[in-house]
């Protein structure tokens, strides 16, 4: 049972690639059942997922390099099984939108999850939990779990709507103005004239640095945190600015 996941992920990748594996890679695919005493199988069949020059094959299935959209990595960085992960999730058809979000394993294990989410991503809502693994010390949610959800959502939002275009978080403020006391609802809107006027700003300019203003709310209504997310939206293949943070000089 030990070698169990290592096998399978050799098996399905021999079975997809049979009439393209080169004898090299079929060499170095036997590495992951030699793993040392100790490494768990997990572990092993991660390292197949990640090594670029063994994996590439089984990496295709989720959107290789070749293939990914819009991700873009600074030098000398490699690009990770959750990188490729996310892009196959969100390539996926037979996934909604909302699924798509509470499917990403990071938000997956923070329990998120998607109230509404319509009028293509013009209006959200989404339910953070108050639970053993968000609870701090003092009772209340981390602000940590609330930033994580936070972060991407205005990204995510102008992404969709335009899809020319590379989006990412510029930057983000945070007002925890009471505790986290009660599980939380993200309440995100896109106004239609504000989408009009950033559409207007990229035929004009083929930029734009738009600014949303959203929030949480305890189960009984009130403010509980006020978010201030500012989304840069750039032409694809723009590198100026990318993840980790490149240089403020090299930052517009």
């Amino acid at each position: 049972t030990t070698h169990t996941c290592p096998m399978l992920l050799l098996l399905l990748l021999r079975r997809s690639q049979s009439q393209t594996l080169s004898r090299r890679t079929s060499l170095m695919l036997v590495r992951p059942m030699n793993y040392q005493h100790g490494v768990s199988p997990i572990r092993a069949a991660a390292s197949l997922c990640c090594d670029r020059s063994v994996a590439k094959p089984w990496r295709s299935l989720f959107g290789g390099v070749e293939q990914r959209r819009g991700i873009t990595t600074g030098e000398g960085l490699k690009t990770t099984f959750m990188m490729n992960f996310a892009q196959f999730l969100g390539k996926s058809n037979w996934l909604s939108e909302s699924a798509k979000l509470e499917y990403y394993p990071p938000l997956w294990i923070m329990g998120v999850k998607v109230l509404e989410l319509k009028d293509n991503w013009s209006h959200i809502r989404i339910k953070l939990p108050l639970n053993t693994l968000s609870r701090n010390p003092g009772g209340v949610m981390f602000g940590g779990y609330q930033v994580s959800l936070a972060d991407p959502i205005a990204a995510l939002a102008c992404a969709r709507k335009f899809r020319d275009f590379s989006c990412w978080t510029r930057g983000m403020t945070v007002d925890f103005m009471q505790g986290g006391s009660t599980d939380l609802e993200l309440r995100f809107e896109f106004p239609k004239d504000m989408e009009e006027k950033i559409r207007k700003e990229l035929e004009e300019r083929g930029r734009a640095t738009p600014t949303f203003e959203f929030g949480y709310y305890l189960s009984n209504g009130e403010l509980c945190t006020r978010i201030t997310n500012t989304v840069a939206i750039r032409p694809k293949g723009y590198i100026k600015a990318h993840s980790p943070p490149a240089s403020p000089d090299d930052v517009e």
